[in-house]
């Protein structure tokens, strides 16, 4: 159990470690699927809003780069990890603040679609004018 006290700056580290493994050489990625991927469901059932979030972008993002490396990549507990990003996609726990439970069932709906399918919305981000 991590304690409270490190949620934001675990989810920082995270969300930082995603940002480098989108420039990560393809040499290197099948090795930290292999090592990392099985560790971040864990972190699905924090009790921080963002750090759930965070690691469901970053498995999200972990199965975008190994598909990516072999187009028919198969995650051995996929299953189980669908059945906890169902349950987040859908959670209406009365004792999450309602901004909370809506941003997270927003991104966990896109996240299974996406593990599930390989689907994903294009977003467009635009800086300054």
């Amino acid at each position: 159990m991590i304690p409270a006290s490190l949620h934001g700056l675990l989810c920082a580290a995270l969300q930082a470690w995603a940002l480098l493994l989108t420039i990560c050489p393809s040499t290197h990625i099948s090795h930290i699927l292999n090592r990392q991927l099985p560790r971040l469901p864990q972190l699905l059932s924090s009790e921080s809003v963002n750090l759930r979030i965070a690691a469901g972008k970053t498995i999200a993002l972990l199965f975008e780069l190994a598909r990516d490396l072999e187009e028919d990549f198969v995650y051995e507990d996929m299953e189980a990890l669908c059945g906890t990003l169902r349950t987040l996609a859908t959670d209406s726990n009365k004792y999450r603040a309602k901004a909370d439970r809506r941003r997270q069932r927003s991104t966990f709906r896109a996240v299974l679609n996406f593990i599930e399918g390989s689907e994903c919305k294009e977003e467009t981000i635009r800086f300054g004018l």
